[in-house]
């Protein structure tokens, strides 16, 4: 069993007042179509309130939801949400496939 654990916090409406009071820090975000997880992501080099803003409000996402988690190490663990979700339906999130 993998020790991480997917973004337990809340899951946000996307309206740009929240997506804009993201935190100004590194970390990993996910991204929801309602009740389904599409995609997951890292703020890599910048922070989760640019990324956020960038994938939600700027780039037309079909998202309804966003859920967010502050990391030192963004990277290492978008890798980790991502093999936690695989290994429960031997696949990526939607979205992560086309990456």
């Amino acid at each position: 069993m993998l020790d991480a654990m997917a973004i337990r916090g809340p899951r946000w409406l996307i309206i740009a007042a929240l997506v804009t009071m993201a935190p100004d820090t590194p970390g990993v975000f996910e991204l929801w179509e309602d009740d389904e997880l599409v995609f997951v992501g890292s703020s890599r080099n910048s922070t989760l309130r640019i990324q956020l803003v960038h994938e939600l409000l700027e780039s037309g996402s079909d998202a309804t939801h966003f859920s967010w988690e502050i990391t030192f190490h963004p990277a290492a663990r978008e890798r980790e949400l991502l093999a936690e979700f695989e290994q429960v339906h031997h696949h990526p999130p939607r979205l992560n496939s086309r990456v």
